[in-house]
């Protein structure tokens, strides 16, 4: 699989992707407040795209660090690496990863985006190593967070 965009469907995304149930929730949750807050005027958002969940420990080692430190590896996965738009995440601004960073981490207690590590990897979203809860704001269809109003 090579992306996916982020709609509602979270179980979806949990199990094409070999996601961890409440990472899959928070990358929906993600996508609901970047709609919300990083749209402006006739300028629509062009939507978060997932382009890695699970990887085994013989394609984490050829992509990236020592397999046995990866979240990726992990079944169901810890991590995701998101895309913005149709372009690639090299190209996004560093202001947008950042903001959907934050948010991340106001989403999610303890997660980590990979803007934060010592070799910035502005891509990478994951739970951290303590999972606690995740604080969406719900409503009927609408999940988000920063959303203002949801009834």
């Amino acid at each position: 699989m090579s992306s996916e965009r982020v709609g509602t469907d979270a179980a979806g995304l949990q199990r094409r992707w070999s996601l961890d149930p409440l990472l899959a929730c928070g990358v929906v949750a993600l996508e609901a407040w970047a709609q919300c807050n990083l749209s402006a005027g006739s300028l629509r958002w062009p939507g978060i795209f997932v382009i890695s969940g699970y990887r085994t420990e013989r394609v984490q080692a050829e992509l990236d660090s020592p397999a046995t430190s990866s979240f990726h590896i992990r079944r169901p996965s810890l991590a995701v690496d998101l895309r913005v738009g149709d372009y690639p995440a090299s190209t996004t601004p560093r202001e947008i990863w950042e903001a959907l960073g934050l948010a991340w981490k106001r989403l999610i207690v303890g997660a980590r985006w990979g803007g934060d590590f010592n070799e910035p990897d502005v891509n990478h979203f994951d739970l951290g190593f303590t999972r606690i809860t995740c604080r969406p704001m719900v409503s009927g269809t609408r999940v988000g967070i920063g959303c203002g109003p949801t009834s």
